[in-house]
């Protein structure tokens, strides 16, 4: 079973497919509340879990840490591939261990895969594009290993790191960040794609908490969304982050 909290859905059905090559594999989306909650409500099993996920502020998204804390959940064994476009993924997989070793479910691989950043994806000026390289061959591999090593699961111990999150909170560091994308009227046609791909739900309730994604400045055609940032300080990290990565060729980095 592969839950997905998707960052681009072209990645996904990339990893999807590669999964299905040694696996007979269900791909469950929980990006949006709506799916969360009804996958909430649901039993899971299987003989593996697979767990594809976007890194922000250096560790797992929150809303998916929640998830994989409260879902019925039957699997002794799991896989974790994350994705960062920042300076480095930081303590993701650290984070998702921790959590699925309160659940009784043993990581037994993860990866870190370099990835374009979601902010040089909505068109802010400023960040520098990197040409991101094609992982499937190794991914394609780094599958082809877990697979074997099913067969003898012991879980991997990922070293702990020290990264931002670990000192401040997400919350605090998206709205030390940037503002909440605003909407132009002049130039929103109502399509209501940013209220579909909103993770948060915060574009249909002022309840909810913008964590900064930018998924609703991607999606929009019209460029109705935008997302500015508070400070230059913020937008020189990111930069700084973004330029390393293009410097090292996207490293990854396999934990088997």
């Amino acid at each position: 079973m592969l839950f997905t909290y998707r960052k681009h859905p072209k990645g996904v059905r990339a990893y999807k497919n590669i999964l299905h090559k040694s696996y007979e594999t269900v791909l469950l989306d929980i990006t949006l509340p709506e799916a969360r909650d009804k996958q909430l409500a649901e039993v899971h099993h299987g003989d593996i879990l697979f767990i594809a996920a976007p890194v922000y502020s250096q560790g797992a998204v929150k809303l998916f840490e929640d998830f994989i804390k409260n879902a019925d959940l039957v699997f002794e064994t799991a896989v974790a591939v994350f994705t960062f476009g920042g300076i480095s993924c930081g303590s993701a997989v650290r984070d998702i261990e921790r959590v699925l070793s309160e659940r009784g479910v043993k990581l037994i691989a993860a990866a870190e895969i370099p990835s374009r950043h979601n902010f040089a994806y909505a068109g802010i000026k400023g960040l520098v594009e990197t040409e991101i390289c094609d992982f499937r061959p190794e991914l394609t591999d780094f599958i082809e290993k877990v697979h074997q090593k099913t067969q003898k699961a012991t879980a991997i111990r990922p070293r702990r790191k020290m990264s931002i999150h670990k000192l401040f909170s997400q919350e605090l560091l998206t709205n030390l960040t940037a503002y909440a994308p605003k909407t132009d009227k002049k130039l929103c046609t109502g399509c209501g794609s940013c209220f579909s791909l909103c993770p948060s739900g915060a574009i249909s309730s002022d309840n909810k908490i913008c964590i900064r994604c930018s998924a609703c400045v991607i999606a929009c055609k019209t460029g109705a969304r935008e997302l500015i940032f508070k400070s230059i300080l913020p937008r020189l990290y990111l930069k700084r982050g973004i330029y390393k990565i293009s410097l090292i060729r996207q490293k990854t980095t396999f934990f088997i």
